[in-house]
């Protein structure tokens, strides 16, 4: 069973001082994507797949940027036609209602019912975890996805807080 959590405190360490100067100077350039994805990288051991979006519910959201392995983006048109109504990042949004709200979503493999999802979107790449932090914004939810590798293991819980750290850092600066 995947894991929702509604995150009602959270803290950035000094460390997220150079990360958030860095955020800031990319807000609204072509490389605000890639310097979260190097913040990931920064903070965490390591991130197979990073996606950010916005959306206002499961048929309506917009990729804003995604960073991963050669091929997976191939997969996006039968992601959209296929999974994304399965997909339990949308089933997240319930806990963050409210404006600001944030909740994270922990899955693993095992918490994909459907075989076909599971099979190409995490199976077949090795991918072991993947958490997605969720901020309500006043018209749509913002979305970081962060996906782990077999190679890197799960999300140790200080990794889990820089990503929450970080996501409300820079998810504000997303639209």
């Amino acid at each position: 069973m995947s894991d929702i959590r509604q995150i009602t405190d959270w803290r950035a360490p000094t460390t997220l001082g150079r990360v958030y100067e860095q955020l800031l100077g990319a807000i609204g350039t072509e490389e605000f994507g890639s310097t979260v994805r190097d913040s990931v990288l920064s903070l965490t051991a390591g991130a197979r797949r990073l996606y950010l979006f916005e959306a206002t519910g499961r048929d309506d959201h917009s990729l804003q940027y995604y960073s991963c392995e050669p091929g997976v983006s191939d997969l996006f048109p039968a992601y959209n036609k296929l999974y994304v109504r399965l997909d339990p990042v949308f089933d997240a949004y319930r806990a963050a209602p409210e404006c600001s709200d944030v909740a994270m979503l922990r899955i693993r493999p095992s918490d994909i019912s459907s075989r076909g999802f599971r099979q190409r979107f995490f199976d077949d790449a090795g991918i072991v975890e993947r958490v997605s932090i969720i901020q309500r914004g006043a018209d749509s939810w913002r979305v970081i996805n962060v996906a782990r590798h077999a190679s890197e293991g799960c999300f140790a819980d200080v990794e889990l807080d820089s990503l929450i750290g970080l996501a409300c850092l820079a998810l504000p600066m997303l639209p």
